[in-house]
């Protein structure tokens, strides 16, 4: 039995139902974008927004609620960021 591979960090092999849920989520004059977690197999992954100023907020992938920042969000364990242009541009391409 062969276990499954982690996810590489591709953006466009995310489901677009989730896709969906995080552009929402940053569709906001406050926002500069997203990071992704790197961690886990890219089914949900967590995510931080970040705002304008450069602060962040760490998010459930699942149930896209808050949560405080764990190790996947160390450098190195998170994706560059993602504008809301970016995204709309995977999710509607």
């Amino acid at each position: 039995m062969q276990s499954e591979a982690p996810w590489d960090g591709e953006v466009r092999a995310l489901p677009k139902v989730y896709i969906g849920t995080v552009l929402g989520m940053i569709d906001k004059k406050e926002m500069k974008g997203v990071r992704f977690g790197l961690t886990g197999k890219g089914v949900h992954p967590n995510y931080q927004l970040v705002y304008l100023d450069d602060t962040t907020q760490a998010m459930n992938g699942q149930n896209h609620k808050k949560f405080r920042a764990l190790k996947e969000f160390e450098e190195g364990n998170i994706s560059r960021i993602y504008t809301k242009d970016e995204l709309s541009a995977i999710f509607w391409g």
